[in-house]
């Protein structure tokens, strides 16, 4: 009669021509593969035995449904799993189920689909005049791919002023300073792997808040007379206004004595009861509801001169002073003074006995 013996590792069976021996499969380890998502996708599961069939799983252990996205190909000993094109839903890990009549084997693999990561969850920044601080929501795919790196972005509207700045990957919050004060800024954060960057987070426009102005305005100051200058100015530029300007301060003064003058909103002052032909150092700082701020650079006008007082002459009042030479005259002029202007020359004038108007002499 027909009887079944086991020979070695394989397994001896009859057929109506004789007895054939089946080799028990063997199936070699499949390496995982870490594939760009939409990109074409090759797993191929290698093994050894006689009369083998080949059969596949898939993520969550469902059965293979081939399409026009997948399809496989059996040679001899292999199969090949071919994807045109991979999404997300074939991230995961395949088994290669091999049998004969003899017994069965199997092996796994990943395979892990990458792509960007899809953005983080910016929440709400608080911001300060200069300063911004963010913290965003760490918990949000990642591609499959580790996280690289973060951007906090900021655009200063109105400007072409942008700024895109790197935040380590471990952390999920930074504070961006040196923004520009009483300003509208649209915030936003991407993250990025390695196969590129996020979407951006949902944004946020918000103004920061007011500071003193770093910087006073433009002015001009002119001498009207001896003892009076106007100053006028323009608003400060928004730049360096840096909030609503209230009111603004000049102050102005000799080595002798300072002044200090409030003007509120107006542009423009007069001082008067100056010294004559005198230089006045002049500045002017603005102020916010924060507080005042730098003063402008500091500008020299002189008051106009005057006419010179009336000189005394020596030597001339008293008789027994006068000189005992018939042809000349010596005397000295006193009481001429800087402070009515730059002296630039003398006259000298006599009146001749017996006339009435003055001669000039010298």
């Amino acid at each position: 009669g027909r009887k079944r013996e086991t020979v070695g590792q394989a397994n001896a069976s009859w057929s109506e021509t004789g007895p054939v021996c089946l080799r028990e499969p063997t199936v070699e380890n499949i390496s995982p593969i870490k594939i760009p998502l939409g990109e074409a996708a090759t797993l191929t599961c290698v093994a050894k035995g006689s009369n083998l069939s080949f059969f596949w799983t898939v993520p969550k252990n469902k059965s293979l449904i081939t399409g026009t996205d997948k399809e496989t190909h059996s040679e001899m000993f292999t199969n090949t799993l071919k994807f045109a094109a991979v999404t997300q839903d074939d991230n995961g890990t395949y088994r290669c189920f091999v049998k004969n009549k003899a017994s069965n084997a199997s092996t796994t693999t990943d395979m892990i689909v990458v792509e960007p990561p899809t953005a983080p969850m910016l929440e709400q920044p608080i911001l300060s005049s200069r300063n911004a601080s963010f913290h965003w929501n760490s918990s949000f795919f990642d591609g499959n791919d580790p996280i690289r790196k973060f951007f906090l972005h900021s655009v200063q509207q109105g400007t072409k002023v942008k700024h895109s700045i790197p935040v380590d990957k471990t952390s999920n919050h930074h504070t961006i300073s040196n923004l520009q004060p009483f300003s509208n800024y649209t915030f936003y954060v991407t993250a990025m792997n390695g196969q590129g960057n996020s979407s951006a987070s949902r944004n946020f426009t918000l103004p920061t808040l007011q500071d003193t102005p770093d910087a006073g305005p433009n002015f001009t100051a002119v001498a009207v007379s001896s003892t009076a200058i106007n100053i006028s100015w323009v608003e400060i530029d928004r730049e360096h206004a840096n909030g609503i300007v209230l009111g603004y301060e000049v102050i102005y003064g000799t080595d002798m004595r300072e002044e200090v003058n409030h003007t509120g909103e107006q542009h423009s002052l007069q001082m008067s009861n100056l010294f004559i032909f005198t230089n006045y150092n002049i500045s002017i700082r603005g102020r916010t509801s924060i507080g005042w701020g730098t003063f402008s650079k500091i500008m020299t006008v002189r008051t106009l001169a005057t006419e010179p007082p009336k000189f005394n002459l020596s030597s001339l009042e008293n008789p027994d002073t006068w000189p005992k030479s018939p042809t000349t005259l010596t005397f000295h002029v006193y009481g001429a003074s800087r402070r009515h202007g730059r002296i630039k020359k003398y006259e000298v004038y006599a009146i001749y006995h017996g006339q009435t108007a003055p001669t000039a002499i010298v």
